[in-house]
Formats: C-alpha cells, sequence, structure tokens
C-alpha cells in the first residue's frame, strides 16, 4: 500500500482506495481515487526503481478524465473549439 500511495503522488492527492485493492485480493492492478489540479496533464505511466536497482514503468488508465484543450489546457473543449486560438487566427487575418 506504501508503494502505491508513493506513485499516486505524482500525479496528484490520494483520496480514496479500492477495497478490493486496499485487501490486496487483486494484485493484478490497483485502483484508486486521485485528486488533481485543473489543466494539469495526465500521465499514461509512473516509474520506479524497484529492490533490484532497474527501473520500472506502470502503465495507468483513467475511467474517467476531463476534455482538455491542447491550446490553452482549459477543460469542457478541445483546440478546434478554443476561443483563445481563435482569437489569435483572428488577429493575425486582420494584420
Amino acid at each position: 500500500m506504501q508503494a502505491l500511495t508513493k506513485m499516486t503522488k505524482t500525479i496528484g492527492k490520494l483520496a480514496k482506495i479500492d477495497q478490493t485493492t486496499a485487501r490486496s485480493e487483486n494484485i493484478a492492478f490497483a485502483r484508486c481515487m486521485i485528486e488533481v489540479k485543473v489543466g494539469q496533464l495526465f500521465p499514461h505511466q509512473v516509474f520506479f526503481i524497484d529492490e533490484k536497482g532497474q527501473k520500472q514503468a506502470v502503465p495507468i488508465s483513467y475511467e474517467w478524465s476531463p476534455i482538455q484543450c491542447i491550446n490553452c489546457r482549459g477543460n469542457r473543449h478541445v483546440g478546434g473549439q478554443c476561443y483563445r486560438e481563435q482569437g489569435r487566427l483572428l488577429e493575425g487575418l486582420e494584420a
């Protein structure tokens, strides 16, 4: 459980751990809820050093993540709908 807590810190604040994960009944995967900051990136893997000193990658999948714009990192819209990007394009046309 301590290793899971350390790995989740690279993403955000650990809020809740699934009961099956907490009881270590299914070691194929761990399921937890992590509080994240608005606009942050969501990594698809975290790394750790194992007992042999080898760097290991752990894949991460998300049940849900917000729609995030690649232009302004805002939520609820994607790049083609970004008002900031549209404003930049309009400024370029006016020049």
